[in-house]
Order: C-alpha cells, then sequence, then structure tokens
C-alpha cells in the first residue's frame, strides 16, 4: 500500500470527517449520517475460486476495502464503504460492484451457518438455499473518491464499460446496469456540502495547477493558516509535494483544540508552506537554467523583477555590462 493511500485512509477514516463526507456526496450536506452511529470495521475479503478436485490447494481471490463502516440508526444496520483513487481505473464501475457483491456474500455465509447452528430452516426451499424467506442482507452504499490531477475520462457506470455494438435500443435497453458513485474533487463544484476541513481540503485541488489562483484562494481564507496536522498531511501528499510535510516544523504554529476531534492538536500554516514551495520552484528554476546554460531563463527572470540584474549577472559569470547586453 503506497503512502498516498495511507495517509487519505488514515485522513478520511476519521469518523466526523468520514460522516461528512458521505453527507457531502450523498445528501447535499444534510446531517443524515452522524459520526457517533459508525463503527469502522474495515477489512479485506477472501473469495473461493472455483477449481479443479484434482487440485490440492484452493484459490482463493482477495480484495481489501480501502475504508469500511457499519451505520447503526436505531434496528437499521448500513454498510458505508470507500475507495480512494489517485489515479484513473477503466475497470471501476465493476470493481465496485464486486466489493459490494463479495460483501452480500459474505453476509451470506454468515446467515446461512447461523441458520444451520440454530436449525432455523424449516422448508424444503429453505433448506436448500441456506436462507429462511424472512432473511434480509445490510445494504451496501459504496463511494469512489477521485483524488487525481487528470480530468476522469472512465466510465462512471457498468453500463459505460459494455460494447453494444450497433444495438442502440431493444436488448441494450434491458441492460441491467450497476450504479457506481464517484466524486471527483479535481472537478470545481460546490464543496460548501462539507463542513468540516474536507470543504477546505477539497477547494484547494482543482487549483493545483493554476498558482495564481492557488495563491489567490490562500490568501483569502484564514482557514489554511490554521490547519490541523492531519490535513496538513494529507494535502502534502495528495499534492504531491512531500517536503511541505517533511519540513512541517517550520509552518507549526500552535497547539488548539479542534471541532473536529474534540482534541488539542498542533496547527500548521498552509499558506507560507505553499508560497515557500513556490518560491524553491522559481529558485530551482534558476539554479537549472544555470547548471544547463540557458541563459535566456535568468533574463526573462530579471525582465520580471523575480531577480535583481545585478544577482542574474552575478550566477551567469557576467558583468552587469555583460548581462545587460544579452538582454
Amino acid at each position: 500500500m503506497g503512502r498516498k493511500n495511507a495517509v487519505t485512509k488514515r485522513f478520511c477514516s476519521e469518523k466526523v470527517r468520514f460522516a461528512d463526507l458521505i453527507n457531502g456526496v450523498y445528501f447535499d450536506g444534510r446531517g443524515v449520517i452522524h459520526s457517533e452511529d459508525l463503527t469502522d470495521s474495515s477489512e479485506g475479503y477472501a473469495q473461493p475460486v472455483e477449481s479443479t478436485e484434482t487440485e490440492v490447494e484452493r484459490e482463493y481471490l482477495e480484495r481489501e476495502r480501502d475504508i469500511k463502516m457499519l451505520h447503526s440508526s436505531g434496528s437499521t444496520i448500513r454498510i458505508l464503504a470507500l475507495e480512494n483513487q489517485s489515479h484513473v481505473d477503466y475497470g471501476m464501475p465493476f470493481r465496485c460492484m464486486e466489493y459490494d457483491a463479495m460483501e452480500y456474500r459474505k453476509q451470506m455465509e454468515n446467515i446461512k451457518q447461523q441458520n444451520l447452528q440454530e436449525k432455523n430452516l424449516s422448508t424444503n426451499h429453505e433448506w436448500l438455499c441456506g436462507l429462511k424467506k424472512t432473511d434480509r442482507l445490510w445494504p451496501v452504499y459504496t463511494l469512489c473518491l477521485y483524488l487525481g490531477e487528470e480530468p476522469w475520462d472512465g466510465p462512471r457506470s457498468l453500463r459505460d464499460m459494455m460494447d453494444f455494438g450497433e444495438d442502440v435500443g431493444d436488448m441494450s435497453e434491458q441492460f441491467a446496469d450497476y450504479p457506481f458513485r464517484l466524486y471527483c474533487v479535481n472537478e470545481e463544484q460546490d464543496f460548501s456540502v462539507f463542513h468540516t476541513q474536507l470543504r477546505s481540503v477539497f477547494e484547494l485541488l482543482p487549483l493545483r495547477k493554476d498558482k495564481k489562483r492557488l495563491q489567490e484562494k490562500l490568501s483569502e481564507d484564514e482557514t489554511y493558516s490554521h490547519m490541523d496536522a492531519d490535513s496538513f498531511e494529507f494535502l502534502s501528499v495528495v499534492m504531491d509535494n512531500p517536503a511541505i510535510w517533511k519540513n512541517r516544523h517550520r509552518f507549526k504554529k500552535s497547539v488548539n483544540e479542534t471541532e473536529e476531534t474534540g482534541k488539542n492538536e498542533e496547527e500548521y500554516d498552509m499558506c507560507q508552506a505553499i508560497r515557500e514551495l513556490i518560491e524553491d520552484g522559481k529558485q530551482e528554476g534558476i539554479k537549472e537554467g544555470i547548471k544547463e546554460g540557458r541563459l535566456q531563463i535568468l533574463i526573462d527572470m530579471a525582465k520580471e523583477g523575480i531577480l535583481k540584474i545585478e544577482d542574474a549577472a552575478f550566477r551567469c559569470g557576467l558583468s552587469v555590462e555583460e548581462f545587460g547586453e544579452q538582454m
């Protein structure tokens, strides 16, 4: 498991954030799911693969959920699952359907085992399938959270994965589609449906490639100057800038009680971190220009006021007059 996936799982599995994510995506921010009703039940599935009788060892198909929560509200129980994606997966609708099917299979096997142990089966039909007429499964809701930079150009339903050929009606209209819930944070949308720091984090991600708008967003929202450690780390990883987290001691501000966890946590200044990152990028460009002899880069930086003419000339090993002749 890569670090990006591990950090994302840790960030999103915090129950207040997880409830906020589900409420924002499914219910437009209404408080339908409450964190106190959630129980972390993340686990993997191991399903036997069909094999011949001559094989000595059985083979298993293994799948592991990123996050799986048990939601209990009154007498109702639901399975809420999250799959994190940092790249486009052209088989994602099938993957999510497969995860759900394996969850339902597991529930059915548990019910069958319980029925046999407690001798609850009475009719021939119940004995044949192992299930009572009144047995029911817990519904499963799977959300795919796409955190990548590139636009999602993959299928958004099982139907999108099908080749119906020239059949534009008739049989294709009878196809049993499987819903696939996808949320792409790189698409600018109404992030106000989130009420935790998910909102602040998600609002930055569509701006990753636009430094100007990124800086404007950071400067206009004071929230980014007081980010909790989890959000600070999550942003540094998802934005592919591990140096931000590595140098976090430079951006540490104070220790305060957070609304999300109710605990005393360190706060970090993401505004300063991004500013320094952009400035470091400029300096790296200067070094690269010198290293590869690209004098024009330094000339352009001098013209734009990024570097003083004296400094640019010194880095090129030229006098101010000589450098000026090149401009």
